[in-house]
């Protein structure tokens, strides 16, 4: 997921996560189980740790620099494809 997901378009100095982030309705889906919940978590949290370290807003901080630090944490940032459909195909 984008880091701009977690960061509101309108109000300074706050991150979202979980079912709260931007998405349309297909990203959302994957907000269903809590694997996403707790990697939107994580990056909010970890943003928020480095946007105090780094003396910037959340909109001014750089994603990459957050992406490696939270690989250098463990978290999985591989992009999950899932070929459930969202229909049932007969």
């Amino acid at each position: 997921m984008p880091y701009r997901c977690i960061v509101p378009a309108k109000i300074e100095n706050l991150l979202v996560a979980g079912r709260c982030i931007s998405a349309d309705f297909m990203q959302n889906l994957q907000f269903e189980s809590l694997v996403p919940v707790w990697q939107s978590s994580e990056a909010a949290g970890t943003a928020a740790a480095l946007c105090v370290v780094k003396h910037k807003s959340p909109r001014d901080l750089d994603a990459n620099l957050l992406r490696q630090k939270l690989a250098s944490q463990g978290v999985c940032l591989e992009q999950f494809v899932y070929n459930t459909p969202l229909v049932d195909e007969k």
